[in-house]
């Protein structure tokens, strides 16, 4: 085991991407989940991925609205998951030390992050790979 222990659980900044497309009835509730961490030092992405329904971009911005954490993008064209994941990790504020992924439709009990950073036990750079698209522009 060679990885660095800083920080320590409770100095910890969890960046959390979550990739959204059509899922405005679902994502309030998600969106209520992450507020209800235990942990509160995180940042939420909420990247659109060119969502069909008239109302997506108020929806949006009044949960990004929401609280200071919470960043909502919307992409120009749709896509895939893996451009939206990758376009919320460029986003993001420079200062995370872990990064996790929420799906709009998940609702996250309040210990999610708290018992994530547990298991980690301080380790850095545990982070679920990001890919890029096999799209041609």
């Amino acid at each position: 085991e060679n990885y660095p222990l800083k920080p320590s659980p409770s100095d910890a900044k969890v960046l959390i991407v979550c990739a959204h497309f059509d899922h405005l009835n679902w994502l309030p509730g998600c969106v209520d989940s992450v507020l209800a961490q235990n942990h509160q030092a995180w940042q939420l992405i909420i990247v659109d991925d060119c969502s069909t329904a008239p109302s997506s971009l108020s929806i949006l911005r009044e949960q990004a609205n929401r609280d200071p954490r919470i960043k909502a993008i919307t992409l120009s064209e749709n896509s895939g998951a893996y451009i939206a994941r990758n376009t919320g990790l460029m986003a993001a504020d420079p200062d995370w030390t872990h990064v996790t992924f929420i799906d709009p439709d998940d609702v996250a009990t309040p210990e999610w992050l708290e018992h994530s950073l547990t298991i980690l036990k301080g380790r850095q750079g545990t982070v679920r790979p990001a890919q890029k698209s096999g799209r041609q522009r």
